[in-house]
């Protein structure tokens, strides 16, 4: 009986030896190699990890550079719209020769034309320039007025002395719209005794 005890041990230890063998031959480690080769596996994946992570920062190094983004380019302007309505206003300049002092001009017509294609704003009248106070506006069917596309309205407007002030005098006849613009009309005289 302690013989077969004795055999039984042995091949029970001659057992665990050959599946170790046959383990080992395999390619799969045993309980007490697997702690070893554990240890050496923790070295390897550390070591594959840094370089891994030192790829990444040199990776993220070469892409960290900044890129300069191109030029903005000035947004475009557009050209401003054509105007809605385009006073004019009809003769430009106009000389009402030698006027006596104490006397007045004969009244001049000057006619306001709206050529664009909308009606113009609410118009006003002004005498304006060096001496207004000699011009005086007898009719004025500008003033007050909106003209459409096309209409235009007119003004008398005479020379006259005011005390005995003499030589030539100058003033400026605006009309104002907006929209429409501000046409203008320069005036002259020549007051004489």
């Amino acid at each position: 009986m302690v013989r077969d005890d004795h055999a039984l041990k042995v091949l029970s230890r001659l057992l665990v030896v050959l599946m170790t063998a046959a383990l080992l031959v395999g390619g799969t480690v045993s309980l007490a190699a697997t702690d070893g080769g554990a240890a050496v596996a923790k070295k390897k994946c550390k070591k594959k990890r840094a370089a891994a992570a030192k790829r990444k920062k040199c990776k993220k190094k070469r892409h960290a550079t900044p890129v300069t983004p191109p030029a903005a380019t000035p947004p475009v302007t557009p050209p401003p719209p054509p105007p809605s309505a385009s006073l004019s206003i009809s003769p430009t300049d106009f000389d009402f020769g030698t006027v006596n002092v104490g006397e007045s001009s004969s009244p001049h017509t000057f006619t306001v034309t709206n050529a664009g294609p909308d009606s113009s704003g609410s118009l006003t009248t002004l005498l304006g320039g060096t001496d207004p106070a000699f011009y005086a506006t007898s009719s004025d069917t500008c003033d007050g007025s909106t003209l459409a596309s096309g209409s235009s309205c007119t003004l008398d407007v005479n020379c006259q002395s005011v005390g005995v002030s003499q030589g030539t005098k100058t003033a400026t006849l605006t009309v104002r719209g907006s929209p429409g613009g501000l046409p203008e009309a320069t005036l002259s005289c020549f007051l004489t005794t």
